[in-house]
C-alpha cells in the first residue's frame, strides 16, 4: 500500500497490480480519475434514461446492496479515505432504499438516477479538497 495518507485502500492496491506492480503517479491517478468521472456519467445517464425499467432499479438497488455491504467495515475501522467510503457507503443505502421505494411505486422513477447524480457530484467535490499524492 502506498504511503500517500489519501491512498484508497481498495483502489490502489488493485491499480498498482494493473501497473505490473508499479506505484502509480499522480499523473496516473488524474488520468483514471477522469476515465472514472466519464464512466460514472454515462451510469448515471443510462440509468435515467432507462429509469423507468423495473429491471434496472432492481439490478440498481442489488448493486447498492453490495456496496454497501462492501464498505461497511470502512464504517467501523476509519483509516485513509474514510470521508469517502462513508459517503459511498451512504449512496449505497440510499440506492437500495431509492430501488425499493420506486419498485413499489411509493417514490418517482428519477430519484435513483439523482441519487447516482449526487454520488457524482460528491466525488467531484471530493478530489476538490483532496489532492493525490
Amino acid at each position: 500500500m502506498s504511503s500517500c495518507p489519501n491512498s484508497d485502500p481498495i483502489f490502489t492496491p488493485a491499480f498498482t497490480r494493473l501497473l505490473g506492480g508499479q506505484t502509480p503517479t499522480p499523473t496516473d491517478l488524474t488520468k483514471l480519475y477522469v476515465i472514472c468521472v466519464v464512466v460514472r456519467l454515462a451510469l448515471f445517464a443510462g440509468v435515467y434514461v432507462l429509469r423507468t425499467s423495473d429491471v434496472l432499479q432492481a439490478a440498481v438497488g442489488v448493486a447498492g446492496l453490495v456496496t454497501a455491504v462492501r464498505l461497511f467495515p470502512f464504517l467501523q475501522n476509519p483509516g485513509p479515505q474514510w470521508f469517502s467510503k462513508r459517503f459511498q457507503w451512504v449512496v449505497g443505502v440510499a440506492l437500495v432504499a431509492s430501488s425499493v421505494l420506486v419498485l413499489t411505486r411509493k417514490i418517482p422513477t428519477w430519484t435513483t438516477p439523482a441519487v447516482l447524480f449526487v454520488s457524482l457530484a460528491g466525488g467531484v467535490a471530493q478530489r476538490l479538497v483532496t489532492t493525490f499524492c
